[in-house]
């Protein structure tokens, strides 16, 4: 078995740390990159297109935790109004509102 000093262990995690955010700066070069590519066909400006592709990925994975944010608020409102059915107590404005839009779902 090999002896790891604590110095020796901070240098390993200050490395993985910097790996971690080097691949994460490649991947971001790698998405822009095949942005750029993509979207210097529909627009004529290489500035603009240089903008939106320096932005799009970091803007989808933020539109994607907004989305997860409502999805986890939608489902627990969905609970907290199934289990207020069982113990008879009263619901607040947002279950009403779920419960009511079942009913009018188009599905």
């Amino acid at each position: 078995m090999v002896n790891i000093s604590d110095s020796n262990m901070k240098l390993i995690k200050k490395y993985s740390e910097y790996m971690i955010y080097f691949s994460f700066t490649i991947l971001w070069i790698f998405l822009s990159y095949m942005s750029y590519i993509d979207l210097i066909i529909y627009y004529n400006d290489p500035f603009k297109t240089f903008l939106i592709s320096l932005l799009l990925p970091i803007s989808i994975p933020i539109l994607l935790i907004f989305c997860l944010c409502i999805l986890y608020t939608y489902v627990s409102i969905g609970f907290s109004c199934f289990e207020k059915i069982f113990t008879g107590e009263s619901w607040d404005f947002f279950e009403t509102l779920w419960f009511i839009s079942l009913f009018f779902d188009d599905n």
